[in-house]
This record gives C-alpha cells, sequence and structure tokens, in this order.
C-alpha cells in the first residue's frame, strides 16, 4: 500500500519567470499535488507578514509559485512508482528536484527565464495555510547566453503537464530511476545556470554525451576514446578499452 502523509502540510517555492508577449498564464497542474499558479497579492501578503524573504529587497520580484500538497504529491507518487516497481523506498517531497523539473519541463516546451530563491513549508490552520518556516537556497537563474539563444516561447500547460510526467522517475533516482538520462537532466541544469560561457558549453556537451552514450558501448569506449584523441596514439584505444 503507498505510505501515508498523515501531517496536512505544503511546500510553496517562490519563482521569477520570464513571459513573453503575448502569453498569458494563469496556473497549470504541473504534476497531482504540485501546482504552478501566478503569486497572488494574498499569497505575496501572506509571505511578507508572516515570513518575509529578505533578499527580496536585493532584487528577487517572484511573478509566480509553485505549490506542493506533500500529502496529494507522496501519495500519488507512491502510485506511479509501484506500478513500475514491487519494492521502492519513497523518499518524501524533493522539493529542489521539483523544482527543477518543473523548471526544465517549461524550458523544454520553449525557452523561458528564471530565478528561484528559498522555499517556504505551510501547515493547515483551519482553512488556509499559513507559512511556519523559510528555508533559504541559494538564488539560481537562467544565463543571459542561454535566454539569448532564440525567441522565448511559453509551453500550453498539456506540453508542460506531459513533459513533468516524462521527467518523472528521472528526478526521482533514489526512490524510482536511475541511469545516464538522469545525468544528462544535471548537466543542462547546471548549463542553463552556468555564469561564464565557457561553463555553459562544458555543461551541454556533457549532457549531450550523457543523454546519447550507448549503454552497450559505456564508460570504457567513451574512456579509450578520449584518450586516443588527446594522445594521438590510435592504438592506445585498445589498450584503454581492455583495462
Amino acid at each position: 500500500m503507498p505510505r501515508k502523509v498523515q501531517n496536512p502540510e505544503f511546500a510553496l517555492v517562490p519563482m521569477a519567470l520570464g513571459i513573453p508577449d503575448g502569453h498569458s498564464f494563469r496556473s497549470c497542474q504541473v504534476l497531482p499535488g504540485v501546482k504552478l499558479c501566478r503569486m497572488s497579492a494574498e499569497l505575496r501578503n501572506s509571505i511578507e507578514s508572516q515570513a518575509p524573504l529578505p533578499h527580496w529587497v536585493r532584487g528577487f520580484y517572484p511573478s509566480h509559485a509553485l505549490l506542493v500538497d506533500h500529502k496529494e504529491y507522496s501519495e500519488a507518487l507512491a502510485a506511479r512508482i509501484g506500478q513500475s516497481r514491487n519494492n521502492w523506498p519513497v523518499s518524501g517531497v524533493e522539493l529542489d528536484s521539483l523544482v527543477k523539473q518543473t523548471i526544465l519541463a517549461l524550458n523544454l516546451g520553449g525557452v523561458v527565464s528564471f530565478q528561484v530563491n528559498g522555499s517556504y513549508q505551510y501547515r493547515a490552520l483551519g482553512r488556509r495555510p499559513r507559512p511556519c518556516s523559510m528555508q533559504p537556497r541559494p538564488s539560481e537563474s537562467m544565463n543571459r547566453t542561454m535566454q539569448s539563444i532564440e525567441p522565448a516561447t511559453w509551453p500550453s500547460n498539456r506540453v508542460l503537464r506531459s513533459t513533468a510526467l516524462e521527467l518523472d522517475r528521472y528526478y526521482r533516482g533514489i526512490s524510482w530511476w536511475s541511469d545516464p538520462f538522469g545525468v544528462a537532466l544535471g548537466c543542462l541544469w547546471n548549463s542553463l545556470i552556468a555564469n561564464t560561457l565557457d561553463h555553459a558549453f562544458v555543461g551541454m556537451s556533457m549532457a549531450l554525451e550523457a543523454a546519447l552514450v550507448s549503454p552497450r558501448e559505456g564508460i570504457a569506449h567513451t574512456l579509450a576514446e578520449r584518450a586516443k584523441v588527446v594522445t594521438g596514439d590510435p592504438g592506445i584505444y585498445g589498450q584503454m578499452k581492455s583495462l
């Protein structure tokens, strides 16, 4: 049976997302229990009055919020994992992974600039959840080089939901799935937030290599091929491959 989450808890992650001209967005259920919505005045006032973020003053002005219902999300995740595995430890709400999963789902459907900072934990007090704690995290944002690759677009809700579901197992590596494509997604994220063009290029190259590597060829082939290129000795390929 799926593990039940007893405490009525919620998480909120403020985000600054760049919506292109001519596009409108109100809300979308990215995954069961996970909703991306505009940062309403009510939410903003609730945060500022209960547990304000000091770094908002330094230029972080969230336009959207990722809302996670711990109970609904955890039970739906356990059901999804249970369809493909018999024994699985559900590690709870991995908030950082959910943030990356949502932002990459947006960017695989278009190019959407972003900035994220802290997150809030809520408890259900009466009919309106109120923030009870704030968890700081390093500020991360899309670099300007990546923003200029092509004109920005905003994916439809249908595309956002389907892309997030396709990525789901790769972001639940401890509980569900682990393979080179999960590594590729991590490298892609590092490329998106890289501070320099060199780092962005390296991250993108590593992402492509991890995504396209053949399991049959594996790491030995890749290392042997790199050694041959670096040394200029064709014979070293066989020596490295036989190790």
